[in-house]
């Protein structure tokens, strides 16, 4: 009898990626729960077509959640933040205790939490998506289910949305991120799946402990250096911002990424590349990612 996986935000990346990798394995079952508000959107559509079960839920209800965790083996949970709430860490925090509070009474034998660290207890200054995500990780431990927390880093998909380069004249672009001299850990957020994946199959290796995954790390600079030479005859240059410069970009949330950039620059997060390789022997270095992205590189300039 295969086991059932509920995955919680399994129309954001991670989640996506943990589902494909999923349904090539019939050890399990996939439930993926979509908010009720993304019920009818692009990526929930294209879960149906893959004939993924859907429970749409929404978080507040712990009702919906103990349908979508009924009988369940394992869940993933990925929590978003939304900036343009009254007070999105308190939200997101809520939301997330709701999943844990129900998956330990629904007795779900193994939880996969992707987290972050807490900037307030680092550094001082707050990070809503960083510190919820910390609150929701110790709110887990202090009730001693069984989980793995791991901790995904800048993701290289961000330097084709978010991060993106910025035209500064013709086949010249400016990397705006907030970094300095100080190397940036990034992964390639496809990946996630298999490495997530991999978690599930082997919990006597990985239950109650945290994982920092790796696939790169570079200086803005580097990361411009090989734009330049795969997406050539372009060139790209590091605009050594500073975070002063990042928390004045107009937007929701602003603020606290760049709180977040400063604990990036501050802390050396102490990612493991050893580890990583060994659940994803395959782990993808940058250059490689831009080099199988190149037609959707060229396009998104």
């Amino acid at each position: 009898m295969s086991k059932i996986i509920t995955v919680f935000g399994s129309t954001e990346p991670q989640g996506l990626s943990l589902i494909h990798s999923l349904l090539k394995d019939p050890k399990y079952t996939i439930r993926a729960v979509v908010l009720r508000k993304a019920a009818s959107s692009d990526q929930a559509r294209k879960l149906r077509d893959l004939g993924v079960q859907i429970f749409e839920t929404n978080l507040e209800d712990r009702k919906s959640i103990a349908t979508a965790l009924e009988g369940a083996y394992g869940c993933f949970l990925f929590t978003d933040t939304d900036f343009s709430a009254s007070n999105p860490e308190e939200l997101e925090y809520q939301l997330g205790e709701n999943v844990v509070d129900v998956a330990m009474v629904k007795k779900v034998q193994h939880i996969i939490f992707s987290t972050l660290p807490s900037v307030r207890q680092a550094i001082g200054i707050s990070a809503a998506n960083c510190d919820s995500k910390a609150r929701i990780n110790d709110y887990i431990n202090e009730r001693e289910l069984p989980r793995t927390s791991v901790i995904f880093p800048f993701s290289y998909q961000n330097l084709a949305t978010v991060f993106k380069p910025k035209k500064l004249q013709q086949h010249v672009y400016g990397l705006e991120i907030p970094m300095l001299n100080t190397s940036i850990n990034m992964f390639d957020v496809n990946q996630a799946g298999p490495l997530l994946h991999y978690i599930f199959d082997n919990p006597a290796q990985t239950m109650n402990k945290t994982f920092n995954v790796v696939g790169d790390k570079l200086r803005v600079d580097e990361i411009a250096q090989i734009f330049t030479k795969v997406l050539k005859p372009n060139e790209f240059k590091d605009m050594k911002m500073q975070v002063e410069e990042f928390r004045r970009l107009p937007g929701d949330g602003i603020e606290d990424l760049g709180n977040m950039f400063e604990y990036f620059a501050r802390h050396d997060l102490r990612f493991n590349m050893e580890t990583t390789k060994k659940m994803l022997p395959d782990v993808k270095k940058f250059e490689q990612w831009v080099v199988e992205n190149k037609t959707s590189l060229y396009a998104m300039l």
